[in-house]
């Protein structure tokens, strides 16, 4: 492969931004490079229930006078991955060109060699094709005229680098999509975050109302009785009105948390009440779940300004993925650690918990949309992504400390100076 086949195959994909049209250009480059007839493109499809799968025909070109292999014929287009393609599945899943000799003793399943032998096929490479690191599907060149040998030709490179270039492909078009879809996603994800937390929202409120029901009563038992004192009723009232104060937080963070974006406008707030209100609503359940918080806020004000509901949607997230991590683990000792530090123009806001610190694989993959260490059932994979997103609307940033032996996260944000004079 040549720097102008580079060159070529380089200006073809930046040009596309789907892969069917992408792949479709670029197979006379591929065809002349590699000497081939026909290519057969197929997509991988998992089947989420079983985490089984199938490889699915999508597309095929053909040089001129070469007969479809899969127009108007009875060849199977949907094949499991278990079956027909288990002989050379696991080796293009570890990233690696397959190279088929139909007469190979290499080819230990029986169907694979029927399945090839009975084609016009001389010769087959299959080639990988990735999004990150996981298999998007292969793109199969076909010689149908001649046995050869492609190692031996040199062309296992080429093929390597043919497959960097299209898993490079695949990968940024998903990226992008998956950008536009967070973006969409930010008032659905905060719904999530609210239905997993209404059983523990209602007991949060069902507290303070119950101590103020209690005080009522016996302030007005003690009025009955005539035996009320100034000092009993200004008890009594200032636990009431602190109850009262504790609802109305907890009500100002359910608005935070469901109001939409776009009808949410720029406020300048303090970075540490908005924490405090996530607390007031999260509060009960972590308390249920036996987990304790640690809070050290710091005394100055951290204004920035920002739609309030945004950041509140950050906050409960990684206090939620904390919160079922820890629910998962047997740990001794179970906390969630929040810590804001105010340093010249920036705060500093750090959350961690007790969970051990994961493998540098999930690490690197945390940020990552639809990245999930949870059953399908329990989370959409798409909180740490959206966070990310919105911290980064505010010129902000989120990274996690690998070098703590727990889980921790550092937020920093711009903050606006108040001038004191």
């Amino acid at each position: 492969m040549t720097t102008d086949d580079l060159l070529e195959i380089q200006r073809v994909l930046d040009g596309h931004h789907f892969p069917k049209l992408a792949i479709r250009n670029l197979s006379e480059i591929i065809a002349k490079v590699f000497d081939i007839h026909r290519i057969v493109v197929f997509k991988k499809d998992v089947e989420p229930c079983t985490q089984g799968g199938t490889i699915d025909f999508f597309d095929e070109w053909c040089a001129s006078g070469v007969p479809s292999r899969y127009d108007g014929t009875n060849v199977p287009r949907r094949l499991n991955i278990a079956n027909i393609f288990k002989d050379y599945m696991s080796i293009v899943a570890e990233k690696e060109v397959y190279v088929l000799d139909r007469d190979s003793k290499s080819i230990k399943e029986q169907s694979v060699r029927e399945f090839y032998r009975n084609t016009d096929i001389k010769s087959l490479m299959v080639i990988p094709i990735y999004s990150r690191n996981d298999l998007w599907g292969t793109i199969a060149l076909h010689d149908v005229t001649r046995e050869r040998s492609f190692a031996a030709e040199g062309l296992v490179k080429s093929a390597k680098v043919l497959s960097f270039y299209l898993s490079e492909f695949i990968k940024n078009i998903m990226y992008q999509d998956t950008l536009e879809l967070v973006k969409g996603n930010d008032h659905a994800q905060k719904m999530f975050s609210l239905g997993k937390l209404a059983s523990s929202i209602a007991h949060e409120i069902n507290s303070p109302v119950f101590i103020i029901g209690g005080f009522a009563n016996k302030l007005e038992s003690l009025i009955d009785s005539g035996q009320v004192t100034n000092t009993e009723l200004k008890s009594y009232t200032s636990m009431i009105q602190s109850n009262c104060v504790k609802i109305s937080n907890i009500v100002e963070g359910l608005r935070l948390m469901s109001r939409s974006a776009d009808r949410e406008d720029l406020e300048v707030v303090d970075l540490n009440i908005l924490i405090r209100r996530v607390l007031d609503i999260s509060g009960e359940s972590l308390q249920f779940s036996g987990i304790n918080v640690s809070l050290d806020l710091c005394e100055e004000e951290a204004l920035i300004e920002c739609k309030p509901g945004e950041l509140v949607q950050v906050f409960s997230n990684l206090i939620n993925n904390s919160k079922d991590s820890l629910e998962s683990l047997e740990l001794n000792t179970k906390f969630i650690s929040i810590n804001t530090e105010v340093e010249k123009k920036h705060c500093l806001i750090t959350f961690s918990d007790s969970g051990p610190i994961p493998s540098m694989d999930i690490l690197e993959s945390m940020m990552e949309p639809f990245f999930s260490t949870k059953m399908a059932s329990a989370g959409t994979g798409l909180g740490l992504s959206i966070s990310k997103e919105i911290v980064n609307r505010y010129n902000g940033s989120i990274n996690i400390d690998k070098e703590c032996e727990h889980v921790k996260f550092d937020l920093i944000f711009p903050i606006i100076e108040v001038d004191e004079d």
